[in-house]
């Protein structure tokens, strides 16, 4: 049941059914009986800080449901959101360069207003370098950015401020593109956030008790424990709207988005075709046959790649003391050993030759007297430290490009586009869905073409790898166990790269139970599941690992920038790891590559800077750090029961203006909102 609960974490699939109902109860199983939505969600999105989410597709979709923006990016066109007004100075003998936003006046869902400190607060927090985000180059166009970012700069020194309380000022390092700026400000990493709820603690975007938002939406009910998996969002009744005319208030009353991880497929299939399902988002892998030829596709903003570990891993500092130990105790016992084996050749016995047989095996740790606990620890450091030396053995592998052409050029694509249904078979990295210029409304895809192969060439692999004897490597594919699509798409790999001669091992990652946590960690159970695969990834600890790469703004340059030194993060109080890693997790470092970049950062024209990108687009892929498998699609169905379901840029499903069929209007009871309890609801006259 957990394996079923937890599938899918970096693709969304969502089932949302409308409950209509002719009479209200007070009974358990009918309280939440009105006009809801009901979503089935087998990605477990338990994180909803906006910072956080461009490492999962769905958690930006849900973060676009729970938090504003100050612009919003909707069938290519930019819309203001947050913002009343804009405004931009220059002033070209002092070479001042300025933009002026002014907010409307809105709150967030606990009735404070969404200020300007608000905004300046969110963008500090991106650049912090304490705290150095991916999303940190959005924000390198404002003055001395950059600087903060590297830590050569206060944070007090970045270029924005608040005028007043509705007004940020915004200064910027020179003449820059202006369209291009507003529109990464479209980005949900970008959203501002509350800073009293945000410093209550590292937890505070897991609980409903502490999420405070400014979207449609606010989160009504966590519950991650004792095997149950629900996620309720509710109306924000403090989101600004046209009551005339917005769906969410003239329609639905409440409008509740209520999420749970436990229904099959049959339940999905006999729901759809008895019509009480209207709406079913990125539809599951064993039912994806069934519906292809009526499905809506629409192409997602991700590419499906593996990401290669290129850089020489540091053992964790927490074991550095233990292991010059134990490296001391078998230097003494080597010193030990030769005097004995000199004693036994001349009859004479010294003191040193004495030692070994007054001590414990060297290293062992089985000798002594060690507590069921302990016996754990050791064995967790043992696996974590083996794990290293294999991965920094690989690395040097990786390093080589021909290596990683190799095993790209044996991927057949087409056949994992074909298996996985709603997909397509990456000849880039950059999916389509991205522009190529702001102001044309081209895809960067369409212009750039295919850079890779979709279909595999086993002997052009091999040839590439006349230099090694590939049966002396063991390659461990780290991959998320919960996502059905991820372990398809690892099985055809593996056996791809087996036909290379490799030795190819699956590492397949689980979310852990509550009651498991201990074993893993050295920090006290919490009800939010731990994620060993996201664990992962964010430290580096892998050699291949399988992510679904998500492009956080429509311009590509949010793709391609994270591989430039300088350009990226680790990202933010994710990890309690040790590990001395660079700045992208690949280990990626390559001057010419990141010249690219910087010129692209600083260009306003949008032509040269689309040619720039395309270069470095070109230069990444001929060095091959990361291998793109699939573009993804989003396939959704659709009946008369739902309509006026809006698109974004960042997920085809927004449901502010979505109208519902044969629903009954109730109203929540007075009871105080918390993590654990869902109020009742009442009928209105």
């Amino acid at each position: 049941m957990m394996k079923r609960i937890m599938s899918a974490l970096l693709c969304l699939i969502m089932v949302l059914s409308l409950v209509a109902c002719n009479k209200t109860s007070n009974d358990d199983e009918n309280a939440d009986l009105g006009a809801y939505v009901h979503m089935y969600l087998t990605d477990m999105v338990y994180d909803f800080d906006p910072a956080h989410a461009f490492y999962n597709e769905s958690a930006l979709k849900v973060v676009s449901l729970l938090f504003d923006t100050l612009f919003k990016l909707e069938d290519g066109k930019v819309k203001k959101s947050l913002v009343e007004k804009y405004s931009i100075t220059e002033d070209l003998n002092n070479q001042e360069y300025k933009m002026y936003l002014t907010l409307k006046e809105t709150y967030w869902s606990d009735g404070t207003y969404v200020s300007a400190n608000d905004v300046v607060y969110s963008w500090k927090r991106i650049l912090d370098a304490e705290n150095s985000s991916n999303a940190a180059a959005l924000l390198y166009d404002v003055k001395n950015a950059r600087a903060v970012k590297s830590g050569d700069a206060s944070i007090d020194d970045l270029g924005v401020c608040a005028v007043d309380e509705l007004e940020v000022e915004v200064t910027f390092e020179g003449k820059i593109d202006y369209d291009r700026f507003i529109r990464n400000l479209a980005s949900p990493v970008l959203a501002p956030l509350a800073e009293t709820y945000v410093e209550k603690g590292e937890d505070w975007a897991k609980k409903a008790a502490t999420i405070v938002t400014s979207g449609p939406f606010k989160v009504r009910q966590t519950n991650y424990k004792d095997g149950e998996a629900k996620l309720v969002l509710e109306r924000n009744d403090k989101y600004r709207r046209d009551k005339n005319k917005d769906a969410i208030d003239k329609y639905v009353t409440p409008y509740r988005l209520i999420i749970d991880y436990s229904m099959t497929d049959e339940e999905i299939q006999k729901a759809y075709e008895e019509g009480s399902i209207v709406f079913v988002g990125d539809i599951p892998l064993s039912l994806r046959g069934t519906y292809k030829d009526v499905a809506k596709v629409v192409d997602a903003i991700s590419t499906h790649t593996y990401f290669f570990q290129t850089q020489t891993l540091k053992v964790p500092m927490k074991y550095e003391d233990e292991l010059e130990s134990i490296a001391e105790s078998e230097r003494i016992a080597k010193e030990a050993e030769e005097s004995k084996k000199a004693a036994e050749a001349t009859g004479v016995i010294t003191s040193k030759a004495t030692e070994l047989d007054s001590t414990s095996e060297p290293g062992s740790e089985t000798k002594k007297n060690y507590s069921a606990a302990d016996k754990v620890a050791i064995a967790k450091r043992n696996e974590e430290i083996a794990m290293i030396e294999n991965i920094n053995k690989n690395a040097v592998l990786f390093r080589d490009s021909n290596v990683t052409k190799a095993l790209s050029l044996a991927i057949d694509r087409n056949a994992i586009a074909e298996a996985v249904v709603f997909a397509k078979a990456a000849n880039a990295l950059v999916p389509y869905g991205l522009y190529e210029a702001e102001s044309a409304k081209k895809s960067f895809r369409a212009v750039g073409g295919k850079l890779i192969e979709t279909s595999a060439d086993v002997n052009a692999a091999k040839s590439l790898l006349s230099a090694y004897n590939t049966a002396d490597y063991t390659i461990n594919i780290t991959v998320a166990e919960y996502d059905e699509v991820h372990m398809l798409i690892a099985e055809m790999v593996k056996t791809a790269w087996e036909a290379l001669g490799f030795k190819v091992e699956l590492r397949p990652l689980n979310v852990i139970d509550n009651d498991d946590y201990y074993k893993y960690t050295d920090s006290t159970p919490t009800d939010i599941k731990d994620d060993l695969y996201a664990e992962a990834l964010r430290a580096g600890t892998f050699e291949v690992i399988a992510l679904d790469y998500v492009a956080y703004t429509s311009d590509p340059f949010s793709m391609l920038a994270p591989f430039a030194f300088g350009f990226s993060g680790e990202g933010m109080d994710m990890t309690d790891y040790d590990y001395e890693i660079p700045t992208h997790i690949t280990g990626f470092n390559n001057a010419e590559y990141t010249k690219l970049i910087e010129d692209a950062s600083t260009e306003t024209d949008a032509q040269k800077r689309s040619e720039l990108l395309h270069q470095a687009e070109k230069l990444l892929l001929d060095n091959m750090p990361v291998i793109p498998i699939i573009f993804n699609q989003n396939a959704y169905l659709q009946n008369a029961d739902l309509s006026k379901v809006k698109a974004n840029f960042y997920t085809p499903f927004v449901f502010t203006t979505a109208k519902l069929k044969n629903y009954l209007r109730f109203t929540p009871a007075a009871t105080e909102i918390t993590a654990d309890t869902t109020a009742e609801p009442k009928e209105e006259n």
